[in-house]
């Protein structure tokens, strides 16, 4: 049978029978401020009947359980949610259902490869590593006051062509979304790999309006003379007609 707390603190608890009436009960007090427990009271004597044994049914936690069958989890990484089920009805005479198993597993997969967002901890030490094992690649990462990373959700990409005219990542970012201030931020940092390099810029035209494109164009072009002046203005109408009108 199984047990409820009555009453719990750092200093006293109570604990008894599960079963209404049955007298079954431990106090337990700590010795002053220490982490020694001592019992105060003990009464092991139950009275509970054959009815209350088989209509009693197990209190579980989710988190308990992920414990229980992460070794399992670890050796077989496909175990599915029914065959929890029944192992653990088996072995522990617990009835859970499908959802319950599968969040259990996934109590017990985060037990074995740690939380998600734990990862992100490890972000500027990557980025360091990087940095430090190729020479040439050239790594960025921002976040706020509260130490949470400003750009997560949407990837952006830069790719070129190689010697061969195949495509050749040369940049992505991890951005929050693709508004003008991420494209902005990604741009930059695309301007400063490319020191200079005489590039041309293809996109699908999602996202971003006339502000954007215009704070992209201006952070991509160089504009030393009244030829490179015009040639961006040209560029400019050729990405978005509408972009030249007020320029011009």
């Amino acid at each position: 049978m199984g047990f409820k707390y009555k009453d719990n603190s750092r200093k006293y608890y109570r604990v008894v029978c599960e079963v209404n009436g049955c007298p079954w009960k431990v106090t337990v007090g700590c010795e002053s401020n220490s982490d020694t427990v001592r019992i105060i009271w003990f009464n092991n004597v139950h009275t509970y009947n054959a009815r209350d044994i088989s209509n009693y049914k197990p209190v579980f936690h989710l988190k308990e359980m992920g414990r229980i069958i992460v070794n399992m989890v670890r050796d077989n990484p496909s175990y599915k949610p029914n065959t929890i089920c029944s192992d653990l009805e088996s072995e522990f005479s617990i009835n859970m259902t499908y959802k319950q198993a599968w969040r259990a597993k996934e109590g017990a997969n985060q037990i074995i490869e740690g939380r998600s967002e734990d990862s992100y901890i490890l972000v500027p030490w990557l980025c360091q590593r990087l940095s430090e094992a190729i020479p040439r690649i050239y790594t960025s990462w921002e976040c706020t006051d509260d130490k949470r990373f400003k750009r997560v959700g949407t990837m952006l990409g830069a790719t070129g062509y190689d010697a061969n005219d195949g495509l050749w990542p040369l940049a992505y970012g991890i951005v929050s979304s693709e508004n003008d201030d991420d494209w902005h931020w990604f741009l930059n940092l695309l301007k400063d790999i490319l020191d200079g390099c005489s590039v041309t810029f293809l996109t699908d035209r999602h996202g971003g309006g006339k502000e954007g494109a215009l704070k992209m164009l201006d952070n991509i072009v160089y504009a030393r003379t009244e030829e490179d002046y015009n040639n961006a203005l040209v560029d400019m109408t050729a990405f978005r007609v509408e972009l030249s009108v007020d320029t011009l």
